[in-house]
């Protein structure tokens, strides 16, 4: 879903303005309900993916990278728009391309999952 809303989401904030706010108001209530899917189930998500033996430290270490490499997205931001707020609408295409990698990773997780279902049966 937010892959899909990224590109939307970002042309329906640069038309929003100090007199017209509705823009702004859609765009961040889609945004925060695409974004409570994604943040919704990732802690159980973390709990299978790591075995139960390092759970705490390797769930903590997934956070961790996440926290430090999502951490320079305002500075690749700021990069990528270069001072320039109308074209702020570029920050929509990152976003959908990281959402299709995030699909990627799900579907190899799940490939590994029924691997090692099927090797345990």
């Amino acid at each position: 879903m937010m892959g899909v809303w990224a590109i939307p989401m970002w042309f329906l904030m640069a038309s929003s303005s100090a007199d017209n706010m509705w823009p702004l108001v859609v765009a961040i209530f889609v945004s925060c309900l695409a974004m409570s899917f994604q943040t919704g189930p990732q802690p159980a998500l973390f709990a299978e993916i790591v075995p139960a033996k390092v759970r705490y430290s390797g769930a903590s270490l997934g956070y961790q990278f996440a926290a430090v490499i999502g951490g320079t997205a305002p500075m690749v931001m700021v990069a990528v728009i270069n001072g320039q707020v109308d074209q702020i609408w570029r920050i929509g295409p990152i976003i959908s391309v990281l959402a299709v990698v995030g699909l990627v990773s799900l579907y190899t997780l799940k490939l590994r999952q029924e691997r090692a279902t099927a090797e345990a049966a």
